[in-house]
């Protein structure tokens, strides 16, 4: 298998996170989480970091097989910061940061500046609206 079977988006809680735990081996071996990290309004250094931690030390203790880490209801301000915040779980853990086209390029920078340093990739979410084009063919 040359990656995960399954990627679920989950809440970084503790109730998804002790859902997540208790399934079987084989299964947890097969998917890669992504975790949303939960709004944090207002949350500024330092108090950032300890609510990262809150959140992300429980969700990168279950990730030993790999996901990723997400905070799409982050604010703006905070963007970088949090993404900063997620590299010491990229480094000694196996999660890996999230950004995409609708960040801002402070977020994009510090996403691919934190995938670049723990060697563990870096995840792009793209949102899509409405439907997706059904008639469209790919010709090679």
């Amino acid at each position: 298998m040359s990656g995960p079977l399954y990627v679920p988006v989950l809440p970084a809680r503790p109730h998804a996170v002790e859902a997540y735990a208790r399934l079987r081996p084989d299964v947890r071996v097969a998917i890669r989480p992504l975790w949303n990290l939960p709004p944090l309004p207002g949350a500024v250094p330092p108090t950032l970091e300890t609510a990262v931690r809150k959140f992300v030390a429980r969700v990168s203790a279950v990730s030993r097989h790999g996901g990723w880490i997400d905070a799409p209801f982050g604010e703006e301000a905070q963007a970088a910061a949090l993404t900063e915040a997620f590299s010491v779980y990229c480094e000694w853990g196996w999660l890996r940061p999230v950004t995409g086209p609708e960040r801002s390029e402070a977020q994009q920078a510090a996403a691919l500046e934190t995938a670049r340093r723990c060697h563990r990739g870096l995840g792009v979410r793209v949102r899509v609206t409405g439907e997706w084009e059904g008639s469209l063919r790919v010709v090679s």
